[in-house]
């Protein structure tokens, strides 16, 4: 019987079109959708590293890119999607057209650096923070109309860098931390500091839950903590081996995201601080985000790569170089709608690229059998590397049946040949792998409440 199964596997993974001869020739059709038992330990841990990850080109195509003008620190995309924000080493703030980089609002925010940006559920502010020298050294966070850079508030931090800022989902408050290892929370209309923590060393990160009860936030003690928004309260805290370089938190409230100095990005019960799923990103991480269905988590780091895993196993799903293969990745961000992300790096450089069908379609592959593996290999290697239609049989056919996310992305035709079993011609249906462009970017729709 052994034997009998690997013969069919192998005749299936070489040649689909006649699985369900294979399958007959037994005595009945073959399972497609259930691996036997048998094989499990010998094939099925060998399959994912044939199709994960995914190769660049087939995983993201670029939108649009520019110029920042110094080594970008900190992006963010506006609510609607249409435009993204950066800050820098040139102590500018800058939004941008989200289709063409095209620039639509400049100003100087600092006359050193930025640290990190932010913008209001709204849309119609932004947050930052960075250093300024004139006058004295000082640290300050801003809170500035987004269509004018006008400042409308701002708070300070004792001494040293101010690293990280947040903004809470109603947009009344905002969060900051320090390497004066502070947390603080703040009016986002006065800027008064209403409740602070100390996270006990530099804090290079911060975040809110989407409740707006609890903050987080991540420093070089190679501690993350968890803390009353309201009153500041330590609720909970939870060990890294290393400095945690970067946090966040899931769209469910329930885990939280981590990125280390070595390089490790780890997803973690937000309650009991328990590992939930980990991956190396090859360098120290300096970048995190979650997609917003927290399916996915993205991360940059200083190998110069950008990174999409499963956040449920950490399984590495694909990866690309920033603008400049040399450059390290200094922020990662992902658009609203989940089929976008943006990174910036020391190249001074944003750049913005659309996920491509079939890399958005690969969450079908949660809970994969074998012949969905299959599958999906073969579908990459003809429709997107060789652009050749794809030949296959009824067992396949039935295969795609479970994958509905994938076969709306094709074109599937009975072929007219006059063998004994049924032939499907699969090709990508048109405009299907190319990115879907959102409308042109205005002022007036900006600032449109989402």
């Amino acid at each position: 019987m052994k034997k009998s199964v690997i013969f069919i596997l192998l005749f299936l993974s070489l040649n689909g079109l006649y699985a369900m001869e294979a399958g007959e020739s037994v005595g009945g059709t073959f399972p497609y959708n259930q691996l036997p038992a048998e094989l499990d330990c010998m094939v099925m841990k060998k399959v994912p590293q044939d199709v994960f990850p995914i190769a660049p080109e087939d995983a993201v195509q670029d939108i649009a890119e520019y110029a920042h003008g110094n080594m970008v620190n900190s992006v963010a995309v506006f609510p609607d999607g249409r435009s993204v924000l950066s800050g820098g080493h040139n102590g500018k703030v800058k939004t941008a057209d989200a289709n063409t980089g095209n620039l639509i609002v400049e100003y100087d925010a600092y006359d050193n650096m930025v640290g990190s940006v932010a913008v209001f559920p709204d849309g119609q502010r932004v947050l930052s923070c960075g250093a300024e020298v004139t006058g004295g050294l000082g640290w300050k966070v801003k809170i500035a109309d987004a269509r004018t850079g006008k400042l409308l508030a701002e708070y300070a931090h004792d001494r040293l860098w101010v690293s990280s800022v947040a903004v809470f989902p109603d947009g009344r408050w905002v969060l900051s931390g320090g390497y004066d290892g502070k947390v603080k929370i703040a009016d986002a209309n006065t800027g008064e500091v209403l409740a602070e923590y100390a996270h006990g060393d530099d804090v290079y990160s911060v975040g809110v839950f989407p409740d707006g009860q609890r903050v987080l936030s991540g420093g070089s003690d190679k501690k993350v903590k968890i803390a009353d928004a309201n009153t500041g309260e330590v609720l909970a805290e939870y060990a890294h081996d290393n400095e945690v370089f970067l946090v966040g938190v899931f769209p469910d409230g329930q885990r939280i995201l981590s990125g280390e100095y070595l390089g490790k990005v780890q997803i973690a019960d937000a309650t009991t601080g328990t590992v939930l799923a980990e991956y190396a990103h090859g360098n120290m991480v300096n970048s995190v985000a979650v997609f917003p269905d927290g399916r996915w988590v993205l991360s940059g780091g200083y190998d110069g790569k950008v990174k999409i895993a499963d956040a449920r196993t950490g399984k590495l799903l694909a990866e690309y170089e920033h603008a400049n293969k040399s450059a390290w990745v200094w922020a990662v961000g992902v658009f609203p709608d989940g089929k976008r992300v943006l990174s910036g790096g020391d190249d001074k450089k944003v750049t913005i690229k659309s996920l491509r069908p079939l890399l958005l379609a690969t969450h079908q592959l949660k809970d994969p059998t074998l012949f969905q593996f299959l599958l999906f290999k073969r579908l990459q290697e003809k429709l997107l590397q060789k652009k050749d239609p794809l030949l296959i049989g009824q067992s396949d056919r039935n295969t795609l049946e479970g994958m509905p996310d994938l076969k709306k992305l094709l074109k599937v035709e009975k072929s007219k040949s006059k063998t004994t079993n049924p032939i499907w011609r699969l090709q990508l249906r048109r405009g299907a792998d190319d990115a879907e462009p959102e409308p042109a970017a205005g002022w007036p729709n900006i600032c449109s409440v989402v």
